[in-house]
């Protein structure tokens, strides 16, 4: 098992994936990454990747990963709420795709102010 978190943890500095943090728990390593969380245990890396993470992202990781020769099992996506609680899954996707709808619209609001106060105030004389 040391072995294996050795060689994942050598091919993550490789590539210049920052680890966040490291935890073991009953013989299960977790390791926190910029958009992913692994676990390895028994030979096999399981990744989450956060719902945000790009595509490509997701799949350059994975081939970085595949590089290991280490079983390579992919779990739902996840995201944190307000509250900091995990969300996964579909209702992860859900939470991503409000959250850019409400800040498109809080966007477009304020767009359309500024548009009003340019055409209707009155200006300054210089």
């Amino acid at each position: 098992m040391r072995d294996d978190l050795t060689i994942l943890l050598d091919k993550l500095n490789e590539f210049g994936i920052d680890i966040l943090r490291r935890d073991m728990n009953n013989n299960e390593y977790s390791i926190v990454c910029d958009n992913m969380v692994l676990f390895l245990k028994d030979g096999t890396v399981s990744i989450a990747f956060q719902a945000t993470t790009k595509p490509d992202d997701a799949a350059k990781h994975v081939v970085i990963l595949y590089q290991t020769g280490l079983k390579i099992d992919i779990m739902e996506a996840f995201i944190f709420d307000e509250e900091h609680n995990i969300i996964s899954g579909d209702e992860a996707y859900e939470l991503v795709n409000k959250s850019i709808e409400e800040k498109m619209l809080k966007g477009f609001v304020e767009d359309q102010v500024m548009k009003g106060m340019l055409v209707y105030s009155e200006g300054f004389n210089c």
